[in-house]
């Protein structure tokens, strides 16, 4: 947990002092130690915590552990000095994937350690938090320095009690590592909450509690596959704790270094503009967007629990099902999207549609004006799912006819990818939408297909070559490029549509074994699938 309930007073304050600072210079991160200090400020410091008896401690190389055996903080050895490994591995974990990590206290926990005091649940007010101590911009201009608070009892929930306390460790620990990059993100309690539920995974493979969270039915109902009408920002309900998923997403669409790029950008970027430098890391970094990553995050949410097709999240099978607004099997079919409201940016609803499999199915959709929207559908035979963009016009309008060939099956999904930056979200907003069917001829692509499309992978993982098939549309051109988990262009084919399925193949000759992205970009429209090759 984020340790801002006083928000408004403290980053008032931390702006304040900012201003009275002027840019600082950033210096680079040393691979030992910490650079040399500046003067420490001394306007603004929050008080440590006194624990229920006689402290002791456990130090480690970064970390100094505070830890009592009497009173209401009482806790034993074992507690504290696994909670001092479980930091200190922390520290040397984040820092190989290339995260800074927190800096130098000006010896306010009795020296320049990474301090954490453990205390009873009930009077830390939480089970983790971490706290901004004072401003620290030997990193970057908005740094602060900080220390964290854990629970005593470590709250299995439905996890070990020393596997529960690896999460939160890693999650408080990730909180002081965000404040060494900026503390003045807003909204701070979303992107620092989702950040730190995904960092528990990254730190501790396998201890983690994001899938969890976007599993029960208890606490964490809300989340981005039961109320996928939320937006990304949105901290309604413990929504940003689940909302881990939506950092997820990044680093499995687009790069492992996604999120870390995004922070050390919020670093170097002084003030609050979290929308604009994953906006911008997008763009610098892999020729993205913020609206393109919202609308594949929409769509990677359709293929979750039950509709897992082992080609969006590498864990979907361990989420819920994502939630359906309402589906269709009898025409003319309307609606909109009734109580369930999209908020922007990166709300989204999903209306099924069922055909006899010898049908065209047509769809019509009408965003409120005034709002920037994606439509997509996902159209579905088989096992086989074909992902296609509704181009929209200026009004969010738009229109598809899906083939026979390719629909038994279809969601329409549209998303809000309307964002400003420094605004929290949009107004819950509105949209209409129409669906008619008529029939039409079965078997492969005719000339007259309408969208090109990726195809699902024959094998994922390849052992050797691999083969991608698509289609585009006769007489148009594409561009079929494969690049690697950082976003580099390993190979890239120049395409010619002839309505029908067709192939390139990449070879191991040419590509080693890893993680790759196959984009298929046609007509301003943008189709991935993920693959490895072993």
């Amino acid at each position: 947990m984020n340790r801002n309930n006083t928000v408004l007073t403290r980053a008032g304050l931390a702006l304040l002092i900012l201003a009275s600072l002027g840019l600082a210079a950033i210096m680079p991160v040393p691979e030992c130690g910490v650079p040399e200090l500046p003067p420490p400020r001394t306007d603004y410091r929050e008080p440590r915590p006194t624990l229920s008896g006689t402290v002791s401690y456990r130090v480690k190389t970064h970390v100094r552990v505070h830890y009592t055996t009497s009173g209401s903080d009482a806790t034993t050895l074992a507690y504290a000095e696994s909670t001092a490994v479980f930091a200190e591995s922390c520290w040397a974990r984040g820092a190989r994937l290339g995260w800074i990590n927190p800096p130098a206290d000006y010896d306010a926990g009795g020296d320049n350690l990474f301090d954490i005091y453990l205390r009873l649940s009930s009077n830390l007010g939480a089970y983790g938090v971490s706290w901004y101590d004072t401003v620290n911009t030997v990193y970057y201009p908005d740094g602060w320095c900080s220390w964290v608070e854990i629970c005593t009892d470590s709250v299995p929930q439905p996890f070990t009690r020393y596997g529960r306390l690896k999460a939160l460790v890693a999650h408080e620990f990730h909180h002081s590592v965000q404040q060494a990059y900026t503390e003045n993100e807003e909204p701070k309690w979303a992107f620092y909450e989702n950040t730190s539920v995904w960092a528990e995974e990254i730190i501790w493979p396998g201890h983690g509690t994001l899938y969890w969270r976007n599993h029960s039915t208890g606490s964490y109902v809300d989340n981005p596959l039961t109320r996928p009408y939320y937006s990304i920002n949105s901290t309604s309900s413990t929504y940003e704790y689940p909302g881990g998923l939506w950092p997820q997403f990044l680093s499995e669409y687009f790069s492992s270094t996604t999120v870390r790029r995004i922070w050390e950008l919020c670093g170097n970027h002084v003030g609050n503009h979290v929308l604009k430098d994953v906006d911008s890391v997008l763009l610098r970094d892999f020729g993205g967007s913020l609206q393109d990553a919202l609308g594949h995050y929409a769509i990677w949410r359709y293929f979750t629990g039950g509709r897992d097709d082992n080609l969006h999240y590498a864990r979907a099978n361990e989420c819920t099902t994502a939630f359906l607004l309402r589906s269709h099997s009898t025409y003319p079919a309307n609606g909109n999207e009734g109580t369930w409201d999209p908020y922007g940016p990166g709300g989204m609803d999903m209306i099924g549609f069922t055909t006899t499999g010898s049908q065209d199915l047509a769809l019509t959709f009408n965003g409120q004006n005034g709002y920037t929207w994606r439509a997509y559908v996902v159209a579905r035979r088989g096992a086989i799912s074909y992902e296609q963009r509704i181009l929209l016009d200026g009004n969010g309008d738009g229109s598809i006819t899906i083939p026979a060939w390719m629909v038994t099956e279809a969601v329409l999904i549209p998303a809000v990818v309307h964002w400003t930056d420094g605004l929290i979200e949009t107004p819950a907003l509105t949209f209409t939408y129409s669906a008619s069917v008529s029939d039409g001829p079965t078997g492969l692509a005719g000339e007259d297909m309408p969208r090109p499309a990726l195809e699902p992978l024959a094998a994922n993982p390849w052992h050797g070559s691999a083969t991608i098939r698509y289609v585009l549309p006769q007489g148009r051109s594409g561009t079929l490029r494969v690049t690697d988990a950082a976003g580099r262009v390993v190979q890239q084919f120049t395409l010619a549509g002839t309505g029908r399925s067709a192939a390139v193949t990449l070879g191991r000759e040419v590509v080693p074994a890893g993680i790759y992205f196959c984009q298929l970009v046609s007509g301003g429209e943008t189709l991935q699938r993920k693959l490895v090759l072993q």
